[in-house]
């Protein structure tokens, strides 16, 4: 896994990167529940390990893909791809800790500016008024 990462991030370098996971390239055993099953794909550990391998990149977004829960009787494909978005939202929480999803003075999406809640929207319960 490890080379496999190494690979990506010399290849990506500091540019901003999209990160695309069809669901296929999983095992079928891990991920049943897609249009085009690939004997031979990864395990959903080797998976999250790349995933995770990915942290310090510039991630401008993410998506995945090809899930067909109707070909999944047991919802295991459905698993996977939510904890794929699980891993991938980490990443996206890690960059903004990091403050490279922002610049200097502003804050992200969805967190506080220093003193209080964003604008228009009402004090938080104990919060600053």
């Amino acid at each position: 896994m490890d080379d496999a990462i190494d690979r990506v991030r010399d290849r990506v370098g500091d540019r901003p990167v999209y990160v695309s996971i069809d669901i296929d390239v999983l095992d079928p055993a891990h991920a049943p529940g897609t249009g085009t099953p690939e004997p031979g794909g990864l395990t959903t550990r080797e998976l999250q390990l790349i995933l995770r391998g990915l942290d310090g990149l510039r991630l401008a977004g993410a998506d995945v893909v090809e899930v067909a829960p109707a070909y999944d009787h047991a919802e295991l494909t459905s698993l996977a791809a939510a904890n794929v978005v699980y891993e991938l939202l980490g990443l996206f929480a890690l960059q903004a800790g990091h403050g490279k999803a922002s610049s200097p003075g502003t804050s992200s999406p969805g967190t506080r500016p220093p003193g209080g809640d964003p604008p228009g929207r009402p004090p938080a319960k104990g919060g600053p008024p």
